[in-house]
């Protein structure tokens, strides 16, 4: 009870700022001290880099919102586990009463509870009408000054956080500005090589494609575009709040600034001696799309290992292979193969498993699109580069 009446006193008031990021359907500012992480499964976690070891492991989370016609009541209990194991929901225990808030206009509903022994989890569910969204805080603490403070870094910081968030409830809400007409189209590529370290210890060599694909009415998508690379159903995309569209300005001949649907920003300038566009670490050029109805004679291939981390007491690693092969009567047929090894004190564990895959392919508009035997569709970008025919980050494999 201790817990919720500390956050029954939060008064949600902070007067609203200028925001500039865009998660979802969630418009927020970012926090200093926080720093935005990993985005999965429709949510974005942040994780605190707060000074010295203040609250050192907390961290809170934004999650889109979901169709959901229940109480906020039944909406939070739900999805208890949506920042945790689903198989760890008995691990959470109720801490106190609820309370009622109001966030951006929006009826809200707070709950408090224990994961464990040792966190402290606090849950933020909003109603928007027909649908719903869940935001989350996590602490942990070891002795009740531990709570105090993981409770006073919620207070003092993360609910006024909270409190400034906005929500998208139609196209005049997004970050994304309007599109003006400009003089870029196609498809530009580039590539970089990446030297990563491995968690055991060995250097892994990594190539990184990017590509960008203009349209004349000034839009911009980053990757494959959903709609095709002739034009842009603005629309469509952005009701899937893509972080990947955004719109394109020109600064004179030789810059343009593009700013994507979740608020991100970039400068990228013409490099006359490489004849591309560059932003200061690709170099994009333009390459020719594959024509429609193409048939592919090829294969894909991919392969990665990972070890254990050194120091781990544990030997082994986990590997994963893909391959896909592209007939031309139009059909595919794929393999991939995980498995895991692992030796130590003690014992050992292997595993392994395969997935077949098959179905049928088409090239259409920029992307190759493929339907599996369960009628599930994906699409990849693919063009043609002077080296081969680029599938996605794959060379078509030629015999």
């Amino acid at each position: 009870m201790h817990l919720l009446r500390i956050f029954s006193l939060i008064a949600l008031t902070t007067p609203l700022a200028a925001q500039d990021r865009q998660f979802a359907d969630i418009i927020y500012t970012p926090l200093d001290g926080w720093e935005g992480g990993r985005e999965r499964d429709g949510t974005k976690v942040f994780f605190s880099e707060l000074p010295g070891d203040l609250c050192d492991i907390c961290r809170f989370y934004l999650s889109a919102s979901e169709a959901h016609r229940g109480s906020l009541t039944r909406f939070i209990n739900a999805n208890l586990t949506r920042f945790e194991d689903p198989e760890d929901r008995d691990r959470f225990t109720v801490m106190g009463d609820a309370t009622n808030l109001t966030i951006a206009g929006h009826p809200a509903l707070m709950q408090g509870y224990r994961f464990g022994n040792r966190t402290v989890y606090i849950f933020i569910a909003i109603d928007l009408g027909e649908r719903k969204t869940l935001l989350g805080f996590r602490g942990y603490y070891y002795d009740q000054d531990d709570l105090r403070e993981v409770t006073s870094v919620f207070a003092d910081q993360v609910a006024p956080f909270f409190d400034r968030l906005t929500f998208v409830t139609g196209a005049d809400d997004l970050l994304l500005p309007a599109a003006k007409p400009g003089n870029m189209s196609g498809v530009w590529w580039g590539w970089r090589q990446r030297v990563l370290p491995g968690t055991d210890g060995m250097i892994k060599v990594d190539i990184q494609h990017e590509v960008l694909v203009f349209y004349p009415d000034g839009h911009v998508y980053r990757g494959a575009p959903p709609t095709g690379i002739t034009t842009m159903d603005r629309d469509a995309v952005t009701e899937t709040f893509d972080k990947n569209l955004g719109v394109y300005t020109h600064q004179g001949a030789r810059q343009l600034d593009i700013t994507y649907l979740d608020g991100r920003t970039e400068e990228i300038t013409w490099d006359r001696s490489e004849r591309a566009w560059t932003d200061g670490k690709i170099h994009y050029n333009q390459v020719t799309p594959i024509p429609d109805g193409t048939a592919l004679d090829g294969s894909l291939s991919d392969f990665s290992y990972s070890g254990f981390a050194q120091g781990s007491g544990i030997e082994g690693g986990v590997a994963r292979q893909r391959s896909t092969s592209f007939a031309p009567d139009g059909t595919f047929t794929g393999e991939s193969f995980g498995s895991v090894s692992a030796t130590f004190s003690g014992g050992a564990i292997t595993s392994s498993n395969t997935r077949d895959q098959r179905g049928r392919y088409e090239v259409k508009d920029g992307l190759l699109i493929m339907t599996d035997q369960n009628g599930d569709t994906s699409a990849e970008i693919i063009f043609e580069t002077g080296d081969g025919i680029l599938i996605g980050d794959l060379f078509l494999e030629v015999d």
